[in-house]
């Protein structure tokens, strides 16, 4: 008899780890499921970034005020120049990218690199790269890098893939610097081109090449 009940109670107890076994495998599996649904589903919303990319609010790099924008303009008054100015982003020239994430370890991610002039600062107005966060229902302002002053004339904006573990991907840049020689009283136009890593979304100055 008690042979009999000790082989009942060690099939049960097998049977009862078989069933939290498979638990724990059907809730892992499950999590897995969720997680490749959500990076579906943040990877379609580049099919209207741009419409939050217009609407997004902005941290003037000089003076450090935010700015809302409409259809991608937003006016300010500058304390440091004590003047008014207006950015304008270049969402033409928009670039997406799809950061897949790492299961357990970093979720996916769409971020958008767009140019945008600024009027009004100390160098007499700029061309900047800013890169964005889009979740969805907002694009975040996360990083930015100033390629120079208002005479720059975009080229094209390339995504290259990463390098290593640190490296996200690359944001590659081409485009001119026009002025006038006063001197010959013509126009010049020098081609340069920048190519800048993305660190766990955000732009890596560290690792910036420029040509």
């Amino acid at each position: 008899m008690n042979k009999n009940l000790n082989k009942i109670i060690k099939i049960s107890a097998f049977i009862i780890l078989i069933i939290i076994i498979g638990a724990g495998l059907s809730s892992e599996n499950n999590k897995k499921k969720k997680f490749d649904r959500l990076g579906n589903e943040v990877s379609s919303y580049a099919t209207n970034s741009v419409d939050r990319v217009n609407k997004s609010v902005i941290t003037l790099p000089e003076d450090g005020i935010l700015v809302g924008l409409d259809s991608g303009k937003g006016s300010y008054e500058s304390k440091i120049q004590n003047a008014s100015g207006v950015i304008t982003l270049k969402s033409e020239f928009m670039k997406t990218e799809f950061v897949r994430g790492v299961y357990k370890k970093k979720d996916p991610r769409l971020d958008v690199a767009v140019p945008m002039y600024i009027s009004t600062d100390s160098y007499g107005g700029s061309m900047y790269l800013v890169l964005f966060n889009d979740r969805g229902d907002v694009a975040i302002e996360k990083s930015f890098a100033r390629l120079g002053g208002k005479n720059i004339v975009l080229g094209n904006i390339n995504i290259l893939p990463g390098d290593g573990d640190k490296v996200e991907y690359k944001v590659n840049l081409i485009y001119k610097s026009e002025g006038l020689d006063k001197s010959l009283k013509t126009l010049i136009s020098k081609p340069k081109e920048v190519t800048i890593p993305v660190v766990d979304g955000h732009f890596d100055p560290a690792g910036t090449i420029s040509k």
